[in-house]
């Protein structure tokens, strides 16, 4: 196995005159340039890649968005490096991973005004010579639907130029002796949508007649967009259905609730659950906190929980998945005002200064992160709750969006 030496300090190489270096991880041998030239096993998989606003034909691109991508400035830090092209406002960073197990290609344009066509596109260039006659395996689907997988070999005379030879492909295994690896246009799997701020979700395979074109698409962005992607390089033939699932995801405002709390000493409804140390939620300050039991007032209204005595601190610890979760808060009181009060969670304030007439139907729902199975709420103030529920919008393990390492190496700002 061929390993490149990694350097120890970040290297500004410059633009594409001078000689390139080469980063050898594995089957797979990459350029140190603005130029981007990634081999398998000493073929040229791809070579260049271009951002543009499609036209309304398939390769009838306007010129590119970000200037001349073979004169963007390229840094180097170790077995990654990123190349930065600029045409006025508008920006592309192209990132570059290096390692035995994967090539990761990570890119960001940042396009303002006016683009010229309805689309922003990112294509990725592989020569003719490379591909024709390849078998592949490719897996499509449209968003998160089902996808499908078929064989097929590339052949560049059995299609005209500029006509589409597959859509909405995420997945390629490529079969040949020399370019035995595979394409991940969707590392994200079915979770990614369409937006025009967003990871790119498949790409449109066709020819130049010199040359394969993988083109991945912003749609909506006739007046600029932020467009995203990443594309993984592996070697090997690992399927589709070994990386994601193949499944159909679907979204639903009827998000689950985990969790339902009613701070009563009361009679249990079987929708909430009294909160105590058997559920895996309750009070760490228990000599801080008074239940105080009303006749009536329904599920949500009657009994609530309030500090012994004004201004005592209560700290609500909650066990659950670690995920992203909205928390909600129920309060009300026919007899007197509550508040003012505060609510912190693990990340700081959630809300301040709450004020709450009497009488009032106060229900207020906020974002709260569960790390590491559990979080602790803290109330200061004069805080009352009735009920408090939480409703998951994503785990930890479903996570692409937030927290994500998106980039593998960091830039100073003057870079």
């Amino acid at each position: 196995m061929r390993v490149a030496m990694v350097l120890a300090a970040m290297t500004f190489i410059g633009a594409s005159g001078a000689h390139a270096e080469t980063i050898e991880a594995g089957p797979f041998s990459v350029d140190v340039s603005a130029v981007l030239t990634i081999r398998c096993n000493d073929t040229v998989l791809f070579k260049g890649d271009r951002c543009v606003a499609q036209g309304d034909k398939v390769g009838s691109n306007q010129p590119s968005l970000v200037g001349s991508i073979e004169d963007a400035a390229v840094t180097r830090d170790g077995n990654t490096f990123t190349a930065i092209a600029r045409e006025g406002r508008n920006s592309l960073r192209r990132e570059v991973m290096v390692t035995p197990e994967a090539v990761h290609v990570t890119f960001e344009a940042k396009v303002f005004g006016k683009t010229g066509g309805a689309n922003i596109i990112y294509e990725l260039f592989s020569p003719l010579d490379s591909l024709d006659g390849t078998e592949y395996t490719a897996t499509a689907g449209w968003l998160r639907r089902p996808r499908t997988s078929t064989t097929e070999r590339f052949d560049s005379s059995a299609t005209d130029p500029h006509k589409y030879i597959l859509q909405y492909g995420q997945y390629f295994v490529l079969k040949s002796p020399r370019l035995r690896c595979t394409l991940d246009f969707n590392p994200s799997g079915p979770w990614i949508g369409i937006s025009n701020y967003g990871e790119i979700w498949n790409c449109l395979l066709y020819h130049d007649g010199e040359r394969f074109i993988f083109g991945t698409f912003c749609a909506a962005a006739r007046h600029g967009a932020t467009f995203t992607g990443k594309i993984i390089i592996r070697p090997g033939d690992t399927p589709y259905e070994v990386q994601h699932t193949n499944e159909s995801v679907a979204y639903t405002t009827d998000f689950p609730a985990p969790l339902s709390l009613n701070f009563t000493e009361a009679d249990e409804d079987d929708r909430y659950r009294i909160c105590g140390a058997e559920t895996g939620h309750g009070w760490q300050n228990p000599e801080n906190v008074r239940i105080v039991t009303r006749g009536a007032g329904g599920l949500l209204r009657r009994d609530f929980a309030a500090p012994v005595e004004a201004e005592r601190e209560g700290i609500l610890e909650i066990a659950l998945r670690s995920g992203l979760y909205l928390l909600t808060l129920n309060v009300y009181d026919a007899n007197e005002d509550t508040g003012p009060f505060d609510l912190s969670g693990p990340d700081g304030p959630l809300l301040q200064d709450a004020r709450i007439p009497r009488g009032t139907y106060w229900d207020k729902t906020v974002p709260l992160r569960i790390r590491d199975g559990k979080a602790a709420l803290r109330l200061n103030g004069r805080w009352k709750i009735n009920a408090l529920s939480m409703q998951v919008l994503l785990y930890d393990e479903e996570d692409f969006l937030f927290e994500r390492p998106y980039w593998n190496m960091g830039l100073k700002s003057e870079e």
